[in-house]
């Protein structure tokens, strides 16, 4: 939790978190979400713990997952007429159904602004990295690289990203890109959802919550 004036919202706000479980839990599992509510869970900011015991790499996958499916739902809810016709487009197969498919047009929507369309990028470049992996040389021959948040191009992405600066929350210590991506698809998942929920209008881009100076003196 972050605390302070004005920054409640974002993290103590319902966080969804049925996708994540979705994707963790057997489909058969006792412990499975009704999909058909799938942002029923963790809406007591129990997201960041569980990530936080997973992988480096299941971490980025599932933190990508998370915000694609917002995002997916967002454009969905743009939508005139939701049938057979008009939501296969975000299907896997469909023109819009790519993860860069989907943000660029929620950004061209007006649903995300531009700071958080370049975070979107971020993520998903960091998710490819960690999905994909890359073989490299090893002491018996060819292995698979280990990719953890301390790879240099993966840290880099991640000190691209800009919505927790600009919103002004604390990362808690460890590892810092590891915490900057985490914190960043929640608190984009989480503003997404309270858009989608009525409970928030307009566009999600971050802003400073930080108390604004005081007007220059005209003395």
């Amino acid at each position: 939790m972050v605390s302070g004036p004005n920054r409640s919202l974002v993290l103590q706000s319902p966080l969804p978190g049925g996708l994540f479980h979705a994707l963790v839990v057997k489909p058969d599992s006792p412990e499975a979400p009704d999909m058909d509510n799938k942002y029923s869970l963790a809406r007591d900011g129990t997201v960041l713990t569980e990530l936080e015991q997973y992988s480096d790499r299941s971490a980025a996958i599932i933190g990508a997952a998370m915000v694609d499916e917002v995002v997916r739902d967002s454009i969905a809810a743009k939508f005139h007429v939701s049938d057979d016709k008009s939501l296969p487009l975000l299907a896997p197969e469909g023109p819009i159904g790519s993860y860069g498919a989907r943000i660029r047009l929620a950004y061209a929507l007006g649903i995300i602004g531009p700071i958080a369309y370049a975070d979107l990028a971020c993520i998903g470049k960091i998710r490819n990295k960690f999905a994909h992996w890359t073989v490299v040389p090893g002491k018996f021959g060819d292995e698979f690289e280990e990719l953890t948040f301390r790879h240099q191009q993966i840290r880099d992405w991640a000190g691209n990203l800009k919505t927790v600066d600009v919103i002004g929350i604390p990362l808690a210590s460890g590892d810092q890109a590891r915490n900057r991506f985490v914190m960043t698809c929640i608190v984009i998942q989480g503003n997404l959802l309270l858009r989608l929920e009525g409970r928030l209008t307009g566009k999600f881009e971050p802003r400073s919550h930080r108390e604004p100076s005081a007007p220059p003196s005209n003395t």
